[in-house]
């Protein structure tokens, strides 16, 4: 054909991503002038990427953001970057690139936190994904099912790292954002559960078998005492039978997180 660019485009629309490929390359290798030049040279990179060749698509792409920092592709280019290297298990270029495409798409900022924080889960930096997540929860923009999916993402992870407490606090704020009933009654089951969870621990302490300290302990007035045992009872009440709670003297601030703003005003 006498117009490879349009080839190339063609074949994308048609998925025959290989055939993409090949055009786009064809494009380039004739020095286009113009907006020609980093049309093809982007959409060399994206049809790599498309093809599942991150390997290949990491130089047409960083070729670009190298030519054209500023140009009209410059968010995708380091979006599909952060993919490419999410790809090949490199975490730490694919948070850097999901981080500037952050700063040039302001309007997806929650949503990009949110995929960060998702990343370093896979990464294994669970204090690092907690303080991302809830930097997405900041963004007065994101979409309620989207919140309530990070705040879902952030309570579970609270509850592996054994701080059930803040875990809870996070099931019960998605639970007041839900009209899902399936969702709903998902979000009460683990929330059950983490207070279980938690009131096993005061048990654990009172026989002695570790510290009262490693507990998270948002229930120092007998009102939040109250509240959290007339939940249990609703949802677990086979833990509730051996609770001695109300005699349990917990100090005035949670040992970790003591401004957390997601423990529920009722059991602060």
């Amino acid at each position: 054909s006498s117009n490879p660019y349009r080839d190339g485009m063609t074949a994308r629309r048609n998925g025959d991503y290989a055939r993409a490929v090949a055009a786009f390359q064809v494009v380039l290798n004739s020095q286009p002038a113009g907006e020609l030049a980093p049309e093809a040279q982007y959409r060399l990179g994206e049809a790599h990427w498309l093809n599942n060749d991150d390997t290949r698509a990491i130089s047409p792409l960083t070729a670009y953001l190298q030519a054209y920092p500023n140009g009209a592709h410059a968010p995708e280019a380091h979006y599909l970057l952060a993919e490419t290297y999410r790809g090949k298990k490199d975490y730490s270029n694919a948070r850097e690139q999901l981080r500037i495409y952050r700063a040039q798409s302001p309007t997806l900022a929650g949503d990009t936190d949110a995929m960060i924080a998702d990343w370093l889960v896979l990464a294994g930096t669970a204090a690092d994904t907690i303080a991302q997540y809830d930097r997405a929860l900041q963004d007065p923009t994101l979409l309620n099912d989207a919140r309530i999916n990070v705040l879902e993402r952030a309570a579970d992870i609270y509850a592996a790292l054994g701080q059930p407490a803040l875990a809870a606090a996070r099931y019960d704020t998605a639970l007041a954002r839900t009209g899902d009933a399936r969702t709903k009654a998902a979000l009460l089951q683990r929330a059950g559960e983490a207070y279980a969870s938690l009131l096993r621990g005061f048990a654990d302490r009172d026989e002695g078998r570790h510290a009262l300290d490693h507990f998270l302990r948002p229930f120092a007035q007998q009102a939040g005492r109250t509240a959290l045992l007339a939940h249990l009872a609703a949802q677990r009440p086979d833990d509730t039978a051996t609770l001695a709670l109300g005699a349990v003297q917990a100090p005035t601030a949670i040992v970790h997180g003591a401004r957390d703003p997601f423990v529920p005003v009722a059991l602060s």
